[in-house]
């Protein structure tokens, strides 16, 4: 279980297109950089709900502050610096928990605009390669 910190949101926006019920909803989370201050690891993410035929849009951008020993954050940046992803383990607990807080604050800015909340789907993991994901 990794250690967060913090979570700090730098961009919460919503903009809805058209006044229809969306028939589906995708979210997408994308790790845009990663690195490391003194015994802290910061995953900048970009967190998107898209709301089916194009109803609406909602984006969220913040950077995560995770606290980990000196051998994971090493390892965390290895695969980071070589591949641009996070390994395997750490990126199914980095991926959660943006994912259970982008769902909560996401909430509340899809009321604005009289959407439903992006539905937080179950847990994320990844398969043994790293190269896709299912919900446990």
């Amino acid at each position: 279980m990794i250690a967060v910190r913090g979570m700090m949101i730098s961009k919460a926006e919503v903009e809805r297109t058209k006044n229809e019920i969306p028939k589906g909803l995708g979210i997408h989370m994308n790790i845009e950089e990663v690195s490391q201050e003194g015994g802290f690891i910061q995953i900048s993410f970009t967190y998107v709900a898209d709301y089916a035929e194009d109803v609406a849009r909602l984006t969220i951008k913040g950077v995560m502050t995770v606290e980990e020993e000196k051998k994971v954050r090493d390892k965390v940046m290895k695969v980071w610096k070589e591949k641009k992803r996070l390994e395997d383990e750490f990126a199914e607990e980095v991926l959660n928990h943006i994912n259970f807080a982008c769902g909560a604050h996401g909430t509340l800015i899809a009321r604005v605009v009289n959407l439903q909340p992006p539905m937080m789907p179950p847990r994320i993991r990844l398969d043994k390669e790293g190269t896709g994901a299912s919900a446990a």
